[in-house]
């Protein structure tokens, strides 16, 4: 049994670490560059499993994720893109068509919830360190019925395709909400 499934049979991720995780603040700069994704994906509804493998660049302003979805009959080519975006000190995620997916606040350790029709996405964000992070889904509802566990680990820092303005005020109350949520 790999990390993924161990994970999605209900054992903690990384049960024998430190005190310290999910209490890295999210920094929203910090994010910027590549990653490895490794996501496993179980299907309540055909009682199947999937993986994706592959990597995500997150810029200032986007999230794309490409790799191979493998089911046990085929594998795929996959991705997913959302654009990215500051309000306060919350990153909001959108779909490419600029409608909203989830809000981040900067806490290491954080639920979302989103509505999709009558299915409901809960979601969960772990920051391990600034180059491992991994969110889970659960899925319920008339269409879906899933749950899913991802880990992405950083790949390189970023380069200077990935630079962005940086806004020394706003990354300072960004950084400082985060801190307060930490207490």
């Amino acid at each position: 049994m790999d990390w993924l499934e161990d994970n999605l049979a209900g054992r903690a991720i990384w049960a024998s670490s430190s005190t310290h995780l999910g209490r890295i603040p999210i920094d929203f700069y910090g994010f910027v560059g590549a990653w490895s994704v490794k996501r496993r994906i179980v299907d309540h509804q055909a009682g199947a499993a999937y993986a994706f493998a592959g990597s995500a660049i997150v810029t200032g302003t986007s999230f794309r994720e490409t790799g191979h979805f493998q089911t046990a009959d085929a594998t795929l080519a996959a991705a997913r893109d959302y654009r990215l975006e500051m309000s306060g000190a919350a990153i909001l995620v959108l779909r490419p068509d600029g409608s909203p997916f989830v809000s981040l606040a900067p806490a290491g350790r954080q639920a979302v919830r989103h509505a999709c029709g009558a299915d409901l996405y809960v979601g969960r964000l772990l920051v391990r360190s600034e180059h491992v992070w991994a969110e889970t889904w659960r899925v319920r509802g008339p269409r879906k019925h899933y749950s899913s566990l991802s880990l992405y680990r950083r790949i390189h820092e970023p380069g200077p395709e990935a630079i962005i303005p940086r806004e020394p005020e706003r990354e300072a109350r960004f950084r400082q909400t985060g801190a307060q949520s930490r207490k």
